[in-house]
C-alpha cells in the first residue's frame, strides 16, 4: 500500500503539469464524477455539491481523505467504467495514477476525462489548484482558499536566520523523498532542511537505514503507524537502531490525510512540521 501511494506521488517529481488548454472549461460541467482521491478532494472545496455525481470510494477513507465526513453524503463508485457510465457524466476527474483501463474505456466512450496532475511544489499547488478552478468555474471560490493557505504559510515562523534543523523523511522500506517532490518544498519552507536532498535523492527513492543512522538527523518524519496493519515493508521502522533513534531525536507522525493529496490544506502540513522541529 505505501509502495503503491509513493508511487502515485512520483508524478510530483516528474512535473506532470497538464497543459492550459486541457483545463480549459467550455462549459458549465453539472454532472461531475471523481475517480481518484485527490480530485475528490478538490471537488468537496471548489463545487457545490449538486454538482458532484459521484465520488471515488476512497474518498471515505478517513485515514487518507481530508474530507472524509463530507464525502459520505455523496453518491460513491468503485473506480470502474460501468458505474461512470451509468451516471452519465459530463466530466470525469482522474489522476495520473488512476486506473489505466477505466480511464481509457471512458475515453473511448466519448466521456469527457480531464487527469489532473500532481504538483512538485507549494507553488505549483497554487497554480494548479488554479486550474483546476478554472475548468470547474470556481474561480473566485479557489482565490478565497489561496489567500487563507498563503496567509497560514506566512504566518510560519521562518529559520532562515538560523542553523535548520536536518531531517529525514522515513516511510516503509526506507522510502523517502529528496529534491523535486512537494515533500521537499514543504520542509524548506517550514523551515527544515531534508536529508535526501542533502545526500543527492531526485524525486521518491530509498533511504537505507544505515545511511540514517550514519547522519544523524536532528528530526524524523514519517506518515501515522498504525498496528492494526502490521507488514514486511515496516520492519524496518521496528528495528532496534531505528527505534532508537527515534527515541533521541525529534519526531512528527504525519496522518496520511495531510500529505497524500493536496490543496490549500497543504499548508497543515507545513504547520505541523514548523511546530514539530527542534
Amino acid at each position: 500500500m505505501m509502495r503503491r501511494r509513493m508511487r502515485g506521488l512520483l508524478a510530483m517529481a516528474l512535473g506532470l503539469v497538464m497543459g492550459g488548454s486541457a483545463y480549459a472549461a467550455d462549459s458549465r460541467s453539472e454532472r461531475i464524477v471523481s475517480i481518484n482521491l485527490c480530485a475528490d478532494q478538490l471537488l468537496l472545496l471548489l463545487v457545490e455539491p449538486e454538482r458532484i455525481r459521484s465520488l471515488s470510494y476512497f474518498a471515505l477513507d478517513p485515514d487518507e481523505s481530508y474530507f472524509a465526513e463530507r464525502a459520505a453524503s455523496h453518491h460513491i463508485n468503485h473506480v470502474t467504467a460501468d458505474e461512470v457510465l451509468a451516471l452519465e457524466p459530463d466530466l470525469v476527474l482522474a489522476g495520473a495514477y488512476t486506473k489505466r483501463s477505466t480511464v481509457d474505456l471512458l475515453k473511448r466512450e466519448g466521456v469527457r476525462v480531464v487527469e489532473i496532475a500532481v504538483p512538485a511544489s507549494l507553488s505549483e499547488v497554487q497554480r494548479q489548484f488554479r486550474r483546476v478552478a478554472d475548468l470547474l468555474g470556481a474561480r473566485p471560490r479557489a482565490e478565497r482558499l489561496l489567500a487563507e493557505m498563503t496567509q497560514r504559510l506566512d504566518a510560519v515562523p521562518s529559520r532562515d536566520k538560523g542553523k535548520r534543523p536536518l531531517a529525514a523523511v522515513y516511510f516503509a522500506n526506507g522510502l523517502t523523498a529528496g529534491k523535486g517532490t512537494l515533500m521537499d518544498d514543504v520542509m524548506r519552507h517550514a523551515g527544515i532542511e531534508n536529508l535526501a536532498t542533502r545526500l543527492g535523492i531526485q524525486g521518491y527513492g530509498t533511504l537505507s537505514l544505515e545511511s540514517l543512522l550514519v547522519a544523524e538527523p536532528d528530526m524524523l518524519v514519517f506518515g501515522h503507524i498504525s498496528p492494526e496493519d502490521p507488514s514486511l515493508a515496516r520492519m524496518t521502522l521496528e528495528h532496534p537502531a531505528f527505534r532508537n533513534l527515534r527515541e533521541r531525536v525529534t519526531t512528527v507522525a504525519l496522518p496520511r490525510r495531510i500529505w497524500t493529496c493536496w490543496g490549500p490544506f497543504t499548508a497543515e502540513w507545513v504547520e505541523r512540521l514548523a511546530v514539530a522541529r527542534p
